[in-house]
Parts: structure tokens; sequence; C-alpha cells
């Protein structure tokens, strides 16, 4: 990270793999770095798509949220963010 410091893609990528051992407030801490860089629609749908797997539904409904903000018509943020909102209603 120190040679490229605004290098988005290693953000997410270390996140993940830190998230692969267990290490979740530190992959956090990396998609949060990421997003102050480039708060892009990718890196929200991303971060939401964790937060899924990490079983935090509500802060994942969040992210996409943020990412349909950015672009309103991506496909894969509005599909997991109907799929979460159907979820709850369910509940």
């Amino acid at each position: 990270m120190k040679q490229k410091p605004d290098d988005v893609v290693a953000y997410v990528r270390l996140a993940k793999l830190l998230s692969d051992q267990n290490k979740t407030e530190a992959a956090l801490a990396l998609f949060q770095q990421a997003l102050k860089i480039e708060p892009s629609v990718q890196i929200y749908t991303d971060l939401g798509m964790w937060l899924l797997d990490i079983q935090k539904p509500e802060e994942a409904i969040a992210a996409f949220q943020e990412a349909l903000r950015l672009n309103p018509g991506h496909q894969n943020a509005a599909q997991a963010f109907n799929k979460l909102q159907h979820n709850s209603h369910d509940r």
C-alpha cells in the first residue's frame, strides 16, 4: 500500500483477505479507506456484498443504497438491495 497509497483495488482485495482471516474490523477499515479515495458504485456494491457475507444486512442495505444513489441503474446493487428489502419484509 505504501507504493500506491491510492490503489483502491488493492484496498478492496486486502479487505477481502483480512475478512477471510476473520479480521472484520481491519477489513472494514480498508473498505472505508478505499471509499475515501474513490467513492464508487463498485466499491459500495463490493462492501454491501461483503457485509451480507458477514451477516450485517442493515449495513449492507446502506451500502447498496449509496451505490444506487451514485448510479440508480446499477444492476448488481439494485438486485441485491431489492432482495434484501424483500427478505426484510418477510420477517
